[in-house]
């Protein structure tokens, strides 16, 4: 023995010595300062350039380290100072031989920094660490301690004093909760005591005034080191105002409390407060069911009155005798409140909650299981005056309500004394970053956030409206989010299979696909819903049970152990059928017995239901069924209820329950008459006859002086038979017993006695069945009654040639003793789903197999239900059961058809949805011959019941086929029903506790070819548009469904899911931006893991992104090593643009005269006069002067230049960041962004400048850009990172020469030089109008509303009428250049001056042209004010202005800098500031109309949607056709401005559209569609 034992700590130190030192919990002691520590120090003192003066004499600088007067420094050598500072405090700390964890080190340093070390040889303050770490000090006590350690003498309470605490108290959150926040004291709190203004009325030592720092998420005694003392004066307590107050909590912080003193035992001192009668009885222990007694005076001298428990009592005095204290009332008379005052328990100011939930509960004690006394509703307000001892329950003067279902903010459901250290181990897991927060529940502020997999050890745990919280080193976590070591007790461990029990959660409860939070929400749960546990699963920690519907959570259900009335039969199991009759459509079904209660569901007329119990409510009957509770005047029973006696028959591990749930008897029959005797013995009375062949049940045998005799209930006499007469002949038959092994196991023995020799294992779940005993229990027989137990002999074994005996308390009897046909399985239960390829008769369910009829022929045929499910029906499979009565092969599914449930045929029916599964145990396959490690990922397509004469599952195994990871074609088939496979993919999650999308991971592929773009995820969905093959697509969010990774997407305005197996990623690559790399072997966060330093490395992936439906895993190689990474660890480029993509080049001129090139900390490098070019490559941000400096390599001199003393060229800006929202102005306002630019989206920059605008600029470098056909500000740079990579661009030089002006004047600022306007040709003669409606009137493609919608106007848009007609309705139709109107909603005449006057931009009286003049290519309006210049970019000089909506005739087009121009009669303006009108003069080829799209469409430099943005032409207008083309599945036109998709121009020469129309309500990525704001109103419609 003690050589196996060295062996195995011999083992345990290889294997340890293997283990790499990354993978080791990151629970050590701390050495040293963390980065965190150092920048939450800074973030605390603040960066001074300048020294500043601290006391006489005595400077400071940079962070806070010695320095000198007028002293400058950088910070960077600031930096370096403070780090050599920290350094120093590092050694003391580590000098104490305390092994403190990071956080608590970061807090001791800068509490070291802040206020010294003298702390360090203060033993009070070194024993409080000590003790935290060693878990027996609660967070007050630690906190208190290191915050009034030196004020124990006394507190000056000045401003200076309460910023001491104030700031203590952040440094000490940080110690306890992990909150690295240089202001947040996350819930302490200070009070201050002040002992009165007298002179002589002092604490110890003289001191006026002392101060005690608490937790508010505790309950807190006042434990101040003495209570004040004046001479001749006795101490009443401490007083807010007027009002007593014994404890602390956020209801006192930051406030003075003030103790009042009573001269002489004859005075009375004047109160004011109210005060629950409740505290008087806790102080002076009086019973619940006692009274306070009112005296005359105080002392005891007569009883006047007395007071209930539930009253709230007026104090107008008090009085201390002794040391106990009396108060008198307002309504006359005196009570005692104490006998001393620290038996008050805690009475806090008093304070006005509101509900803030649906409902809470007030209960006689201050716990969840206490009497309820009633109920407050959701904005109910309740006075708390006392808390009980953990803080968590107020009382409100009728009795205690949980605080965290109100406003209270000085509470948690936290119990009182948490332990610092010790806990559970656990790691984080269900999604890719999980918050951790100061203090439990989602409303508190943020502390730190941790990745999948980190290890925490969790020290407590608490419950926060409904959703259980831990306390860690970091702060609180969702537990929803924690997986425990397997050690942890599991929550609903009390809750058995075949249980009844209740929702208790205050909101409804999900029941979900699977056990686990991570499948798909099935339906939800009232609270109060009845139900019943049919299996229980435990996963990661968390009991999940299996009920009708799917499986639910039971750490929110109760066990149903009564009821409210009469329960005969509560929790035994025991059911009768019956049929819902008496009403006309179904019975309503309640949350408990009672009309009062709440309605959870209906049973059908005609349905069936199985009544478990039957109380009485009111005089009515009510039942307990499957789903709640209904009145049973609507349930007509099949036999009479009479509940038995509990028993010891309950199966507690069937999926379903098919045996008698109690103990009835075993079945037998009388062969003769039998006397029912009184006890076991023929000596005694006899209570009735027995007639011959009178069938029995026998609950228990015993054998008396040789005789057996067996207990039989007759009626309602109970009493014994003889079971053989005198001569030992058999006066009884024991009949055949039909039953499943409900033992753990049944041991089979030759004999009936455990003596003999061992056959077999019968395993849990095994059907057996005793053979009838006519002779009953004599040897060789097949009824034993031996060795104290009861006997059976049995066949067993495939085939069933074996004889052996088992004892009959291993297995528990079927109902009805009918051996079910068919071999049953429930594996998979609960998440297996699918659809059936053929119409499927549904045949009647028995004792959980298909029933059967057998005709007088003796020929048996299934038995059909009503019922027949159409081909496609969607089912989720409640069971499988292979055999039936005439096929032994075939496999039947269990399937749930309205209220019926019922069988139907599952080979070559039944299509599953695929749900990938992990292997958790290693194993092989189904044959044997293939190995499969755990964290294996197999994708299951279909299962198969196989039989092969195994004892599990009574001979059948369940037996999944599949593909291994992603490879289709790599097959497998494995067992399912071993327990060595998990699910993990098998449904989306949407709700806010457990996300199933990676929102933050944008990665840019490549079409392989065409890609619909769905609505939803889902084939069968809605395609919005077709994205062409070969163009750029960016995945903004991820989805794995059913196994298959959907990517979100935005084309322009439409968003939609495409699938990412049709996107290429060749030649993705990026670099890794985290400081510590996790690689690990496989694409799952259990694999072995490796840790690299390799931050700002670049990578290459291989292959394809993959999301598993918590994190986007990517292959890459790196630093020797290959493995999977999650991509939020990199900064990924778009597919086949080169690591250059972030490398920042932008030109620009020196615009002042002797500009100096410096390096950071202000040294000269070079001087550069006036008008030098220069290449600028990386930009930083000067913080203190809200400077942009740009960095220039001339040579080999490199250095920095101010922004201001350059004029910038303007550049190409590619966004690299996940997102750039693009704002109208530097206010910087969430309503004024225009555009929302994704990673690879190019735009042009036109302008620079730091953003100084506002109440709260942010002093970061923003661009003006162009974008579509206006101009926004987009952010380039912090204003707080010094690298290039705080760029969320990357910058490419634009057009060559072209500046920008670099004093942050805007493009158009400059000449105002006035033009002449172009020529202006003549309009078709047409009579002007205008619209008049509430908010948008449609126009359609004919007169009259049964013609398709072309677009809408809004009130007040001009239109030109050119005809009018009578509809088919009698109603008058305009034809306008949009299409048809109702003239219902039109006046003639022209509106001017009309704001936002219509979305044709027709304003005012301005003519808008729409035909081409000869000589010129299109025609259209500006949309605003446009510079007109002398060349095709911004650096040309300005030569005018053309107005808004002003006309313009376009004589040539050209792309130059990524931006469309247009030559005019008086120069170059940008075509992006217009809108179109025309293109092509009219004779020159064929000629079609902009149609389908709601205001514009747009024009592209190339047949494609990734073409280059041209220009935008308006509906109606007419443009010419050059050249048609296919590309893809589009047809482009190509006109003089550009290519549009065919799809929008309507031929004229043939009516049809260039290319297809799609179906209503398709979007493609051309149709512009413009928002238009409405008035509040009626929409009108044509």
């Amino acid at each position: 023995m003690k050589k196996r034992i060295a062996c195995l700590m011999l083992a345990l130190v290889l294997v340890i010595g293997l283990i790499p030192a990354a993978a080791v919990t990151a629970s050590a002691a701390a050495t040293g300062v963390s980065e965190a520590g150092v920048r939450v120090i800074k973030n605390f003192v603040g960066f001074h350039r300048n020294a500043y003066e601290v006391s006489a004499g005595v400077y400071r600088i940079g962070y806070g380290t010695p320095g000198v007067k007028n002293q400058t420094i950088t910070e960077a050598n600031a930096d370096k100072l403070l780090r050599a500072e920290l350094d120093k405090l590092v050694k003391v700390i580590n000098s104490l031989g305390i092994e403190l964890v990071q956080k608590r080190f970061d807090a001791l340093v800068w509490y070291s920094y802040s206020e010294g070390t003298a702390w360090t040889t203060n033993a009070t303050v070194l024993n409080a660490i000590k003790s935290s770490v060693a878990g027996s000090g609660t967070a007050s006590e630690f906190a208190n301690t290191l915050c009034t350690w030196d004020y124990a003498g006394g507190f000056p309470d000045d401003a200076g004093a309460r910023n001491v605490i104030q700031r203590r108290m952040a440094m000490a959150n940080l110690y306890l909760t992990g909150s690295y926040s240089a202001s947040s004291t996350g819930s302490l709190g200070y009070t201050v005591f002040f002992a009165g203004n007298d002179q002589n009325a002092s604490f110890i030592g003289g001191a006026k005034r002392l101060v005690q720092v608490f937790s508010g998420s505790y309950n807190n005694k006042i434990s101040l080191s003495s209570d004040p003392t004046w001479s001749g004066y006795t101490f009443l307590g401490w007083y807010d105002n007027a009002a007593l107050v014994t404890g602390l909590s956020a209801a006192t912080s930051g406030k003075t409390l003030v103790a009042r003193w009573q001269k002489s035992t004859d005075d009375k001192v004047a109160a004011n407060y109210t005060l629950p009668a409740y505290v008087i009885y806790k102080a002076m222990g009086i019973p619940d069911n006692g009274v306070v007694d009112v005296y005359s005076a105080a002392g005891y001298p007569n009883k006047i009155d007395e007071i209930r428990r539930d009253a709230t009592i007026t104090v107008v005095a008090e009085k201390m005798i002794g040391s106990a204290k009396w108060l008198e009332l307002a309504t006359g008379g005196w009570v005692q409140l104490c006998n001393n005052l620290a038996d008050v328990p805690t009475v806090i100011p008093t304070t006005t909650v509101t509900i803030t939930d649906d409902y809470v509960t007030i209960r006689k004690e201050p716990n969840a299981t206490a009497a309820k006394v009633g109920t407050l509703k959701r904005n109910q307000q309740a006075t708390i005056a006392m808390l009980d001892s953990t803080g968590s329950w107020g009382y409100c003067g009728q009795g205690w309500i949980f605080l965290a279902y109100t406003n209270y903010n000085g509470t948690t459901t936290t119990p009182s004394n948490p332990t610092l250290t010790g806990g559970t181990s656990g790691v984080v897991s269900g999604a890719t970053q999980v918050n951790v927060r100061t203090a439990p529940g989602v409303t508190n502020p943020l502390a730190t956030k941790l990745n999948q997999g980190t290890k925490v050890t969790v020290y407590e745990q608490t419950t926060v409206n409904g959703a259980p919280w831990g306390h860690i080193d970091q702060g609180w976590i969702a537990m929803a989010y924690v997986t425990l070591d397997k050690t942890t007790q599991p929550s609903g461990s009390n809750i058995t299979t075949g249980s009844s029990a209740v929702v208790s959660s205050s909101v409804s409860l999900n029941v979900r696909s699977g056990p686990g939070s991570g499948f798909s929400k099935v339906a939800t749960l009232a609270p109060g819903t009845s139900v019943v546990i049919m299996r229980k699963e435990v996963v990661g920690g968390v009991a999940w049970g299996l009920i009708d519907q799917g499986w639910i959570n039971l750490n929110y259900v109760s066990v149903v152990s009564s009821s409210n009335g009469t329960g005969t039969n509560a929790g035994t199991g025991y059911s009768v059928a019956g049929t819902v009759v008496n009403c006309s459509t179904g019975v309503n079904i309640r949350s408990a017995a009672g009309t009062t209660n709440a309605l959870v569901g209906v049973a059908a007329l005609g349905s069936r239901v199985n009544v478990t119990e039957i109380v009485k409510v009111n005089g009515f009957d009510w039942g307990h069924i499957e789903r709640g509770w209904v009145c049973m005047d609507y349930v007509k029973l099949d036999s009479q209820f009479t509940p038995p006696s509990a028993g010891t028959g309950k199966d507690d591990n069937a999926s379903f329950d098919n045996v008698v749930s109690a103990f009835q008897g075993y079945p037998a029959v009388t062969k003769v008459a039998h006397n029912l005797y009184e006890s076991a013995s023929v000596h005694v009375n006899v209570l009735l006859t027995i007639n011959p062949n009178q069938e029995i049940s026998i609950t228990a045998f015993q054998r008396v002086n040789g005789y057996i005799f067996g207990k039989v209930s007759i009626g309602n006499k109970t009493g014994w038979i003889r079971m053989h007469d005198e001569n030992g002949n058999a006066t009884v038959t024991m009949k055949a017993f039909n039953a499943k092994v409900t033992a753990e196991r049944a041991d089979v023995y030759e004999q009936p006695s455990t003596r003999s020799k061992f056959f077999a294992a019968l395993t849990k779940g095994t059907y057996i069945t005793v053979a009838e005993d006519t002779s009953v229990f004599t040897p060789n027989t097949n009824w034993a009654l031996a060795d104290g137990a009861i006997w059976g002999k049995i066949v067993y074994g495939t085939p069933a040639t074996n004889v052996g005996w088992i004892k009959l308390s291993d297995v528990t009897m079927f109902r009805e003793n009918s051996l079910p046909v068919g071999i049953a399985s429930a594996s998979g239960v609960g998440y297996m789903t699918g659809s059936i390829k053929n119409d499927s008769v549904v045949y009647v369910d028995s004792n959980n197999s298909v029933a059967y009829e057998t005709d007088a022929a003796g020929v048996s045929t299934l038995k059909k239900s009503n019922y027949t499910l159409p081909a496609g029906s969607n089912i989720n499979v409640l069971g499988r059961v292979y055999g039936s009565k005439t096929d032994s092969t075939k496999t039947y599914a269990k399937v749930a058809v309205g209220s019926v449930v019922g069988w139907i045929e599952w080979d070559n029916n039944v299509v599953l949805n695929p749900v990938t599964m992990k292997v958790t145990t290693e194993m092989n396959d189904f044959s044997g011959t293939r190995h499969l490690p755990v964290g294996t990922l197999i994708t299951i397509e279909s299962r198969k019941l196989v039989y092969d004469g195994n004892e599990i599952n009574h001979g059948v195994h369940d037996v999944g086929t599949g593909y291994v990871g992603d490879v289709l074609t790599d097959t497998v088939n494995v067992v399912l029903d071993q327990g060595k496979l998990t699910p993990v993919t098998e449904a989306v999650r949407n709700d806010p506790s457990n996300p199933a999308i990676a929102a933050s991971v944008v990665v840019t592929g490549t079409a392989k070819a065409n890609i619909q773009v769905k609505e939803e995820v889902d084939d069968t969905s809605k395609s919005l548009l077709t994205i062409s093959g070969g163009a750029s697509v960016t995945v903004l969010n991820w989805k794995n469904v059913n196994g298959v990774t959907w990517g979100k997407v935005q084309i322009n305005k439409i968003v939609g899911w495409i699938k990412v197996s049709e996107l290429d990623f060749t030649g993705l690559a990026g670099k890794i931006q985290v400081d510590a790399l996790n690689v690990y072997s496989l694409a799952d966060k259990t694999s072995t893991l490796q840790v690299l330093r390799v931050n700002g490395m670049p990578v290459s992936l291989v292959g394809s992104p993959v999301f598993d439906g918590t994190t986007v895993w990517a292959q890459i190689s790196v630093a020797g090593y290959t493995g999977y990474v999650d991509v939020q660890d990199l900064k990924l480029n778009t597919p086949n643009i080169s690591y250059e993509y972030w490398n920042t080049k932008v030109k620009a001129k020196v615009n002042s005269v002797n500009v100096t090139l410096n390096t950071l900390d202000g040294g000269q490098v070079k001087e550069l006069p006036k008008g030098t070019e220069v290449e600028l490559d990386n930009v930083k941000m000067d913080t203190i002067n809200h400077k942009a400096l740009w960095h220039v390599k001339l040579g080999n001199d490199a250095g920095w230049i101010d922004m201001d003393c350059l004029s910038m060229y303007n550049s190409t800006a590619t966004i690299t960041g996940v997102k750039a929202d693009v704002y109208n102005d530097l206010n910087l306002v969430a309503e004024d962004i225009l555009y929302t630019l994704y990673r690879g989206e190019k735009v042009t920059v036109i302008n620079y400048k730091v953003n100084n605008v506002g109440t709260a600029p942010d002093y970061a470098l923003y661009g003006e850009v162009v974008c579509g056909n206006t101009t926004g500000w987009i952010k380039l740079c912090e204003a707080t990172k010094t690298e290039n990579d705080s760029m969320v661009v990357s910058l490419a030089p634009g057009s060559s020469g072209t500046t920008i002006g670099g004093n942050g004047n805007n493009n158009n600022g400059g000449s105002t030089t006035p033009t002449t306007a172009p020529t202006t040709p003549t309009t078709p003669t047409a009579t002007p109008g205008y619209i008049v409606c509430n908010t948008t009137v449609n126009v359609r493609s004919g007169a009259g509303v049964e013609n398709a919608l072309v677009t809408s106007l809004r009130n007040g848009t001009n239109v030109n009428i050119y005809e009018k007609v009578t509809a088919s309705n009698g109603t008058l139709w305009a034809r306008i250049d949009q299409g048809w109107v109702c003239m219902d909603y039109v006046r003639t005449g022209t509106l001017t001056n009309v704001p936002n006057g219509g979305n044709n931009g027709n304003s005012g009286n301005v003519a808008i042209i729409t035909t081409v003049p000869s000589g010129a290519i299109a025609v259209g309006y500006a949309n605003e004010d446009v510079k007109v210049r002398t060349g095709t970019s911004l650096g040309y000089p300005e030569v005018g202005t053309i107005a808004k909506k002003q006309s313009v005739v376009i004589y040539e087009s050209k792309l130059d800098g990524g931006m469309s121009w247009g030559r005019t009669d008086n120069g170059w303006v940008c075509i992006s500031y217009l809108t179109i009108t025309g293109i092509g003069a009219p004779g020159t080829g064929s000629t079609g109309t902009i149609a389908g799209v709601g205001f514009t469409a747009n024009v592209r430099g190339s047949a494609s949607s990734g073409g280059s943005l041209m220009a935008k032409v308006m509906i109606t207008s007419k443009v010419v056709v050059r050249e048609t083309v296919t590309a893809g599945a589009e047809t482009w036109v190509r006109t003089d401005l550009g290519w549009i998709n065919g799809q929008y121009v309507m031929m004229d020469s043939t009516g049809t559209p260039g290319a297809t129309t799609p179906d209503a309500g398709t979007t493609t990525p051309d149709a512009t569609t413009t928002t238009v704001p409405t008035t509040p109103g009626e929409e009108f419609v044509g």
